[in-house]
């Protein structure tokens, strides 16, 4: 990234500009620094003038944001907007909230409270299951290279026939070493493309059937609830819809709405799993569309100002996710940018342990970043601001 931001400098030395950061906690400095603090030496280092702003406020969500985005537009001038935001937004499908999702939408917006529903809910469960960052640091011994090529290569049968046993009732493994054995597969063979077809997917999935009774427990229920609905497989959604209704593990939003999806919103186990949390499909979605309706206002105001927008994921999450928010609207490619952060990290938690890259696991599958963190997400919107600069969007252009 580097090379490429001082081939740009060079025609900007005389224009300085300013980068605004916006987001809550995982934005704000921190004892480890944050990852603006990481862009601006980063911009510093390749020639450029630039000063990276950071508004980040822990707690934060986009509501507020969008209320305060005119006074610091107006304070500061930002050429360029990036945002990392969602995570607040209570109940969305960008979030992965502890607390029961039916607590009170006033007193959860009290960061105390939220804080205190985080601690008695992650201790209450912390003996009973591993967490993501168990899972993601301490990969399966029994994932080998031959494996993954064998799924990489679509060879579903031979794979079953060679490593089938593995799973089933009779296997020597226990029951966490399953279910980190087929993490770790669909980890390392990229889960999200995987579940774009059912053809893709279909071998993989039949492998880990026999999981079934007891997956729902861990990080991999809510891929595995997708697969069964895109593979319209009602009779395994019954399953998990079952398992979850007579267990204590609260589901993610959108697990819940994948099985809604799957087994239909008026199954009769559908409805007795959300009337178990407090909920309806319909308050869900409500709920969900609020994310969605914040960032398209957000969209509406930075057009106005001619500021680029760069939208930023969480590390490890689905870019997708904030893309699908701007499916119905008319954006302009100029002007709006989506970063993934998914590669990137996998690829660093090869080599890092989770502990390395994250002071905390609060989100379940990432926490809030230390230094080798900043370094990742810096690195990333970097290499897009050198993109924008180069190809002269929102008024960057040649002195």
């Amino acid at each position: 990234y580097l090379f490429y931001l001082k081939q740009t400098s060079s025609s900007k030395q005389d224009q300085t500009f300013t980068v605004l950061a916006v987001g809550e906690s995982t934005t704000a400095d921190t004892a480890y620094g944050s990852w603006p603090q990481s862009l601006q030496k980063k911009l510093d280092d390749s020639g450029l003038k630039a000063r990276v702003v950071n508004v980040g406020v822990p707690g934060t969500n986009t509501t507020i944001i969008n209320s305060k985005m005119p006074t610091w537009v107006e304070q500061y001038s930002p050429s360029l907007l990036i945002t990392m935001m969602g995570i607040n937004d209570q109940d969305t499908g960008l979030t992965n909230y502890y607390g029961p999702i039916s607590s009170n939408s006033i007193l959860r917006d009290l960061r105390i409270i939220k804080i205190i529903t985080l601690l008695a809910h992650k201790i209450s469960q912390i003996w009973a299951m591993p967490t993501q960052q168990q899972l993601t640091e301490k990969r399966s011994p029994l994932v080998t290279p031959e494996m993954v090529k064998l799924l990489k290569e679509k060879k579903f049968s031979e794979f079953q026939s060679r490593y089938g046993a593995l799973l089933e009732p009779k296997s020597h493994l226990t029951e966490i070493e399953k279910v980190d054995f087929y993490s770790t597969l669909l980890k390392d063979v990229d889960e999200v493309k995987i579940l774009m077809t059912q053809k893709e997917f279909g071998g993989l999935y039949e492998f880990g059937r026999p999981l079934l009774p007891v997956i729902h427990k861990y990080v991999v229920s809510r891929v595995v609830a997708g697969a069964a609905r895109n593979m319209g497989r009602a009779d395994d959604c019954k399953i998990i819809l079952k398992n979850l209704i007579e267990t204590n593990v609260e589901p993610s939003s959108m697990t819940l709405l994948n099985l809604a999806s799957c087994s239909g919103e008026e199954d009769l186990l559908v409805l007795e799993l959300f009337k178990k949390w407090g909920l309806s499909v319909g308050k869900l979605r409500d709920k969900q569309s609020v994310i969605k309706e914040n960032y398209l206002k957000l969209y509406e105001f930075v057009k106005k100002q001619n500021i680029c927008w760069i939208v930023m994921q969480y590390p490890l999450r689905d870019v997708r996710e904030l893309e699908s928010l701007f499916v119905d609207a008319s954006i302009d490619p100029t002007q709006l940018f989506f970063v993934s952060n998914k590669e990137n990290f996998a690829k660093s938690l090869k080599h890092n342990s989770f502990d390395q890259i994250f002071s905390d696991n609060f989100a379940k599958d990432f926490g809030h970043t230390k230094e080798i963190g900043n370094e990742l997400l810096s690195s990333n919107v970097a290499m897009t601001i050198n993109q924008i600069i180069q190809k002269k969007y929102c008024g960057f252009r040649d002195p």
